[in-house]
């Protein structure tokens, strides 16, 4: 059995800061979590990282949104999501 947490593949792109537009779009901002270290591909404080950052989502929420990357192992083979980041770099980086 495939843990939940091993479909990560810790690219950092559903820790990039982002808000949900009036129409329905998600638009990233160019920074990413203050928790994220890009170096190790992981948050700083995972097991309370609701608690410290309350704007981290979670992977249920952030599906529900369209906040992750086609390419994201949480959403692979999941034939209803549909991203809505409405990026060409987040795309991009996404494809890497």
């Amino acid at each position: 059995m495939i843990d939940h947490e091993d479909k990560c593949h810790h690219c950092g792109l559903c820790c990039r800061l982002s808000d949900e537009q009036t129409d329905g779009t998600v638009k990233p901002a160019g920074t990413a979590c203050h928790l994220y270290d890009q170096s190790a591909g992981r948050c700083l404080n995972y097991r309370y990282r609701y608690i410290v950052n309350p704007y981290c989502l979670s992977v249920e929420d952030a599906m529900l949104i369209g906040a992750l990357p086609m390419s994201c192992g949480y959403v692979q083979g999941a034939k209803w999501y549909k991203c809505r980041v409405e990026s060409p770099e987040f795309q991009r980086r996404a494809g890497e």
